[in-house]
């Protein structure tokens, strides 16, 4: 029985040795072996009472009180233990006072603060795991919250937008900072980052309902005169709206390495030309910067198909079917 348990323990934990895990620490895949491990300590326990049948009874006695101790013990320890998970808060507290320099135990209890409204706590520990892991996307987005929710606006869009440059095949960079922008009014803006979570994660319900509401308010501002000063969008002060103006505008990004900038230009000239051949090349090109070669072969097949024979867009697309080609994919 031992030896069954120890074989279950370490098969069982052998996959995820044998594989790199997102995280260095993933408890729960150690849950399924440590059926085999215990397993393997009552074939152990079972033998050592049967030893014991042999012995006096002054050392079945000592041994009764051993057992009882260690329960005891175990007992206090899940006492403490059960304190500290009492709740998320109290977990990442215990965690940011025993590992200070933990960014993403850092970052996970500022979140716990900015939940409760204590923003200027949990931009302080923010900050701190900032110190620790400065290019980790999660906690730039989760700064760039709690500086929108302080009224620091300016700060808070440059963290999208670094955040969106270190992880732009991540849909949560895309969906948070689409918010940010319908906060603002900037519905257009907002559109164009949600097509693209959503063609990251076409399942994800919260970005669905974002772009919907993109939509309406994209369609209401569409009613404003473009004359007005109500339009407060930094495309809207040019004056030309053609797909042209956009193509262009998508350009300039591009080389301004303003990448996600440069896919909303080109979506805007796709609204008013859907078969513009020039600007899924431009999109195609876009994603090949960010690494997203499904997105370019798919983005520069639709350039082929209105305009056959495009060289740029078939440069584009065998760059793009290189990459995937590659990777595996």
């Amino acid at each position: 029985m031992i030896g069954f348990g120890l074989l279950w323990f370490l098969i069982a934990l052998l996959p995820t040795s044998l594989f790199p895990l997102a995280e260095v620490m993933n408890d729960h895949r150690t849950f399924l072996p440590y059926i085999g491990l215990v397993i393997g300590i009552a074939g152990a326990a079972a033998l050592l009472v049967a030893r014991l049948d042999r012995q006096r009874r002054w050392a079945k006695i000592a041994a009764t009180c051993l057992v009882a101790l260690f329960l005891c013990a175990n007992a206090y320890a899940t006492f403490q233990r059960n304190k500290v998970w009492k709740t998320e808060e109290t977990l990442w507290h215990d965690v940011v006072l025993k590992s200070p320099g933990n960014g993403i135990g850092l970052m996970s209890y500022g979140i716990q603060l900015m939940a409760k409204g204590d923003f200027a706590g949990a931009l302080d520990y923010f900050h701190r795991a900032q110190h620790v892991t400065p290019r980790y996307p999660a906690l730039l987005i989760n700064l760039a919250i709690a500086e929108n929710a302080t009224r620091q606006s300016a700060e808070a869009e440059q963290h999208f937008k670094e955040a969106l440059r270190l992880a732009p095949s991540s849909p949560g960079s895309y969906t948070y900072y689409a918010r940010y922008l319908l906060s603002h009014s900037r519905a257009d803006e907002a559109r164009a980052l949600l097509q693209s979570a959503l063609e990251l994660s076409p399942n994800d319900l919260y970005a669905r309902e974002l772009l919907k509401e993109a939509q309406t308010r994209a369609s209401e501002l569409a009613l404003v005169p473009l004359a007005g000063a109500e339009i407060d969008q930094p495309l809207n002060k040019a004056a030309p709206q053609t797909p042209q103006f956009y193509l262009a505008l998508s350009l300039q990004f591009y080389r301004e390495e303003r990448y996600i900038e440069a896919i909303f230009a080109c979506r805007r000239a796709l609204d008013l030309r859907p078969d513009y051949a020039e600007a899924w090349n431009n999109m195609g090109a876009v994603y090949n910067k960010l690494g997203r070669y499904e997105e370019a072969a798919a983005a520069c097949e639709r350039a082929l198909l209105y305009k056959p024979g495009y060289e740029n867009a078939g440069i584009n697309l065998q760059y793009a079917r290189a990459k995937l080609k590659t990777s595996g994919k």
